[in-house]
């Protein structure tokens, strides 16, 4: 059996150390061989790698392959893995992360962020094409885009997620094939750390598989992890504050971690003019008491049985 995980980390600075640590003790407590995760920054790169130094990392110790933020991927002590890293077109500092572990390709990926759907587009067929070479392949990560709905809600035709039958054909989507819940990985309604009502499955795993079967997929992350690391008062503090604000927009900006209030040129579908309901819905009520989560997203844990020769 092969444990692979993934995970969108979240890039904020709210709670990071915390929330590392907690991520360090999650890993090892859940027994994953390879850990795929997405928007890495260099600080939790250093940190990830100080607390599992027998671990095997795509990036070389100092945080240089994730900045300012990136894909990162961890192999358990035993494996021998080959990394690479692929240009994709984007401008968000997007990349595709190829790791080669025991006869598998697993290629972690962020797609590009907000109502960007062309560019998402090319960015799954840069993967198809640097990933069809190999037999037995994961592509996973944050896709940025929901299975049932658009980030346009009006925009009802075509489904954006109609891309994967188009560019990736070939590929089972993991979550539909093995389970029946929506799978939903940003959930305003239970993680304190997202603002306004969102209720998505961004994240995935694609499988492509000949030699290997995918035994079963579960969700981490969505319940609190308060009771694996402890908080100290300015930490308990910083939890009680508000949830995080709206995600970045695109382009540049003086500060990559500094969010700012959304243009009202933004608020418009390009094409429809219509307004766009993620900054339309309303805040999600609040809760009794925060908790600590990992991150704004949930993570996906795969469990994969290789097949016998026959």
């Amino acid at each position: 059996m092969l444990r692979v995980a993934t995970l969108n980390v979240w890039f904020d600075d709210k709670l990071r150390e915390a929330r590392t640590k907690a991520l360090v003790s999650v890993i090892k407590a859940l027994h994953f061989e390879v850990v795929c995760l997405q928007e890495v920054v260099p600080e939790v790169a250093k940190h990830l790698m100080r607390d599992l130094p027998e671990w095997s990392s795509s990036d070389p110790g100092d945080g240089s392959s994730v900045y300012p933020y990136g894909v990162m991927t961890l192999v358990a002590p035993g494996g021998s893995p080959r990394f690479s890293f692929h240009e994709l077109p984007t401008q968000m500092f997007r990349k595709l992360l190829v790791a080669h572990v025991s006869e598998l390709t697993i290629a972690s990926v962020h797609l590009e962020s907000l109502n960007n759907h062309p560019t998402r587009v090319s960015q799954l067929r840069e993967c198809a094409k640097i990933l069809a070479p190999f037999q037995n392949v994961l592509l996973l990560g944050d896709f940025n885009f929901d299975s049932d709905r658009n980030f346009d809600i009006s925009a009802r035709e075509p489904l954006e997620n109609g891309v994967l039958e188009q560019v990736i054909p070939e590929y089972v989507d993991l979550w539909l094939a093995l389970r029946r819940e929506p799978g939903k990985t940003f959930d305003s309604t239970v993680n304190p750390f997202i603002r306004k009502l969102e209720i998505m499955r961004y994240d995935r795993v694609m499988t492509r598989l000949t030699g290997w079967n995918a035994v079963s997929i579960e969700m981490f992350g969505n319940q609190p992890v308060d009771d694996v690391v402890e908080l100290s008062n300015r930490e308990r503090e910083h939890l009680e504050r508000p949830p995080t604000p709206d995600r970045p927009i695109p382009g540049p900006r003086n500060n990559l971690f500094e969010f700012e209030d959304v243009p009202e040129s933004l608020q418009q579908n390009s094409s429809t003019g219509s307004a766009c309901p993620l900054f339309e819905q309303p805040s999600t009520p609040p809760r009794s008491r925060p908790r600590l989560f990992l991150s704004d997203h949930f993570g996906l844990s795969v469990c994969l049985e290789q097949k016998t020769p026959s």
